[in-house]
């Protein structure tokens, strides 16, 4: 939820707490102050969200104790889940895309990083541990951003690359698995052949230009 408020996703954010809220209730029995201790606590997460979202410290403060301190009058879960629903959208509003979020950032160097180096690029767990973020925070800032996971970005990437040195160059297939970090080239001319239907040998006769040696890198 935090994620969904510091990129400013609505929808998911409200569908989200949604979820939460029901498993409060279930998870508490229904005990009205125990949900209440739960929102609570949900709502700092969801603070830390906007102001990675860019929002002024100041004016998420007073949107968190205006909560909290109504949330010590409410009577019923359904007065609890309305008041946590519009602080949502008092978080969101005060989202601001005019720069870039720390996530944002992060993500954008990310991608840099896997484009210049794909070979060698960090494993998703290791940019989380070098950002000082965790793992599953940036998965789903990832998703959010780019529309894929971190893996069906490196994989689109690999694919990518491989056919850019299929048609430019005269290197063998195992050469070009080990440039785009598959040293196995078995493997590798099975995920090429999942993804785009043929080998890459069959890519570089179709596509490639006439090397002298291509027959011999399929």
């Amino acid at each position: 939820m935090g994620s969904c408020i510091e990129l400013q996703q609505k929808e998911a954010a409200h569908r989200n707490l949604d979820e939460a809220l029901e498993i409060f209730w279930k998870q508490d029995n229904q005990k009205l102050s125990l949900c209440k201790m739960r929102c609570a606590a949900l709502s700092s997460f969801c603070s830390r969200g906007a102001l990675q979202g860019g929002a002024s410290s100041s004016r998420v403060l007073t949107i968190q104790m205006k909560y909290l301190d109504k949330m010590t009058t409410v009577r019923s879960w359904k007065l609890a889940c309305l008041l946590t629903h519009r602080y949502f959208d008092s978080l969101l509003g005060e989202v601001r895309f005019e720069r870039p979020s720390r996530m944002e950032q992060i993500i954008l160097h990310i991608r840099e990083i896997m484009n210049q180096s794909i070979s060698s690029a960090p494993s998703l767990y290791q940019h989380a541990d070098t950002f000082g973020v965790s793992s599953g925070h940036l998965s789903r800032c990832f998703v959010a951003m780019t529309g894929r996971t971190f893996q069906q970005e490196t994989r689109q990437i690999r694919m990518d690359k491989a056919k850019q040195m299929l048609i430019e160059t005269n290197l063998k297939v195992t050469t070009i698995a080990k440039e785009v970090g598959m040293p196995d080239a078995s493997r590798f001319i099975l995920e090429f052949r999942k993804e785009l239907g043929i080998t890459p040998g069959c890519y570089r006769k179709i596509h490639g230009k006439n090397y002298s040696d291509a027959s011999k890198s399929a």
